[in-house]
């Protein structure tokens, strides 16, 4: 299954301290996480794989503590070991929603971790089985786009459908999903295979001659971590090492402009496929680059926020705690700053948060606010920061406690750049 490389900022939800509420299976939310979904067939791959642990959901995915242990108790059987005869993996999303201190922020970081280790179907991974046949999920998009569009003489006679399956179908629509489409009066396993084939049908393969083969390149491929031009393959350059000492590498880049790179972009003129729009967050538009322009940076261990002995705001004073990440492998100056982080915090008001560039430059996240100590927060850097001065290099994040009493944790950060030349 492929790894999926996200373009949306995957957020970091904090543990809740009660049994989270029912949640319509989390439509709230993410959209509808059902059974026949790509997210919801991810999220099911996650909670029966052989490697996902109580660590892994409490540490890694970031769950509450009691929902990683009720999950892989629910799992692995009374006996406590998976792999043996008495498992009971999660067969629908609604099975792990009913599992105690589950719910809708449990399922979400349960989302966002499936979806940034590889466990969302692509468009040729089986994303389910419906009646004993199974879907990709190339299959399921095409075969719902005939069920909801086809005149019933389609269905009925170029399908081949009983004439009482194709006229349930055209008065079931709009079928959202194929377990939807399996409850329809009078389809079962051969009128969900004769819709997947028709909607979908098998090219001929013609044989081909097998060509040459090529000799393999020498050196390290492009995104690879590098430290001298050398250490890349031809035509690639060893772009992006700190000046700053933070960092002895850098990543290998083909930096010869792709078609559409330097395209203005905004809101209603998107980049072409594989070009990303560069400083949208800042002006609301942008110029078109290249993906290599752009780096997520994260730190992920836990700190504690030590407390202020004083009532009153302590300004330069105040007990902070530190945690840095290092910048490398981009352009030479930062354009769009997104930084996210997770706190645990009983007295978010009392918190300034601030992050420092390479270069010395100070922004202020954060300050007195109560979006910081409720789980997740997100800022879009635009002022503190210079836009002219290295990218490359350490970046650090400070939380101060600026008044007495409350406590809590910084349970991790992490930072998008985007990039330029100067």
């Amino acid at each position: 299954m492929s790894k999926l490389i996200c373009t949306v900022f995957v957020l970091f939800l904090a543990a809740c301290a009660a049994p989270e509420a029912d949640n319509d299976l989390v439509a709230g939310l993410m959209g509808p996480l059902t059974d026949d979904t790509p997210d919801g067939q991810g999220v099911l791959s996650l909670l029966n794989d052989a490697s996902t642990t109580f660590t892994v959901l409490d540490i890694d995915a970031h769950l509450d503590k009691r929902a990683a242990k009720n999950l892989i108790a629910h799992r692995n059987g009374p006996d406590g070991e998976f792999g043996t005869a008495d498992d009971n993996p999660f067969d629908t999303i609604a099975e792990a929603d009913a599992v105690k201190w589950v719910g809708p922020s449990a399922l979400g970081r349960l989302l966002d971790y499936a979806t940034l280790n590889g466990f969302i179907p692509q468009a040729d991974d089986v994303m389910g089985t419906f009646e004993k046949v199974p879907f990709t999920l190339s299959q399921a998009q095409k075969a719902l786009a005939l069920v909801n569009s086809a005149s019933f003489k389609t269905l009925d006679v170029d399908v081949a459908l009983d004439k009482r399956a194709a006229a349930a179908i055209v008065k079931a629509r709009p079928i959202a999903s194929l377990s939807a489409l399996a409850d329809v009066y009078y389809v079962g396993k051969t009128a969900l295979t004769r819709i997947r084939d028709f909607a979908q049908p098998v090219e001929p393969v013609d044989p081909v001659e097998p060509e040459p083969v090529e000799p393999e390149p020498v050196g390290l491929p492009q995104g690879s971590d590098c430290k001298a031009k050398s250490d890349c393959q031809s035509g690639l350059k060893c772009l992006g090492i700190p000046a700053d000492g933070s960092g002895d590498k850098g990543k290998c880049v083909n930096t010869k402009p792709l078609p559409g790179e330097g395209d203005y972009c905004g809101q209603y003129s998107p980049c072409q496929d594989g070009l990303l729009c560069i400083g949208s967050t800042l002006w609301g538009e942008g110029d078109c680059g290249a993906q290599w322009f752009a780096g997520t940076y994260i730190n992920d261990s836990v700190k504690e926020i030590p407390d202020s002995e004083v009532p009153w705001d302590c300004g330069d004073k105040c007990p902070s705690t530190s945690s840095s990440v290092v910048v490398y492998g981009l352009a030479s100056v930062p354009v769009d700053i997104v930084v996210t982080v997770q706190i645990d915090h009983s007295k978010n008001t009392d918190l300034l948060v601030t992050l420092t560039d390479p270069n010395g430059d100070t922004a202020v996240l954060w300050k007195n606010s109560n979006e910081v100590g409720d789980g997740l927060s997100k800022s879009y850097v635009t002022n503190g920061i210079s836009r002219d001065d290295a990218v490359n290099g350490k970046w650090t994040l400070k939380v101060a406690d600026t008044k007495h009493g409350g406590g809590g944790y910084l349970k991790g950060w992490k930072m998008l750049v985007t990039s330029r030349w100067d």
